[in-house]
């Protein structure tokens, strides 16, 4: 057998068993933890790909710093993968002297929900931009 040819099929193999591993793990993945008293959640609705769905999903966050109504310029921390809300924790307060912070868990992070259709930059952006709408939030740094 040619080694080009050997070569593409060890690849396809070792493709195909990543493929069923991650199905598996993401299947596997254990529940959300239960909702602590203390968190503040919204509902937004899931999209795949381009597409804004009709169904929605549940979103984390906290938000420390001046009240809702004051003039405060609005701070989004992000967190990274894997990660949470809870990275931040020793950021949040110094920062909340000033700002008004919106720290989300990211959906499939923390304690939003786990399952669903889209985990891309784009979709996640787009959860983050539907929680600033739900929070009545027109402008914030990133």
């Amino acid at each position: 057998m040619h080694p080009v040819r050997k070569l593409a099929r060890v690849l396809g193999a070792s493709y195909l068993v990543l493929v069923a591993v991650s199905c598996v793990v993401r299947h596997a993945r254990p529940a959300p933890p239960p909702v602590d008293p203390g968190d503040s959640f919204a509902q937004v609705h899931a999209v795949d790909g381009d597409r804004i769905l009709d169904r929605t999903i549940r979103l984390a966050y906290e938000q420390a710093g001046p009240a809702e109504n004051s003039r405060a310029p609005v701070g989004v921390l992000l967190h990274g993968s894997p990660g949470d809300k809870h990275d931040f924790a020793t950021v949040v307060p110094e920062l909340a002297k000033r700002y008004r912070v919106i720290v989300p868990d990211l959906p499939g992070f923390g304690d939003s929900e786990r399952e669903i259709p889209d985990y891309s930059f784009r979709a996640h952006a787009r959860y983050v931009l539907e929680l600033l709408d739900a929070l009545g939030i027109d402008d914030a740094h990133v």
